[in-house]
């Protein structure tokens, strides 16, 4: 639970309120994911939690 309110709060602190973030979101607005994926001091937390990994077998 401490890391998803620390996640949310990375949010806030980039967009100013997780509605700017969300309308980003909705337009599928580039730059949310790019600060996401390559920005954040979260950004392998965010990569793990929402993408999907492939398996070598």
């Amino acid at each position: 639970m401490k890391t998803s309110k620390q996640l949310l709060q990375d949010i806030k602190d980039r967009f100013t309120t997780i509605l700017n973030a969300q309308n980003l979101a909705i337009t599928n607005d580039k730059s949310l994911l790019n600060y996401m994926l390559e920005e954040s001091n979260f950004k392998d937390k965010y990569k793990n939690r929402f993408l999907f990994k492939k398996q070598m077998f």
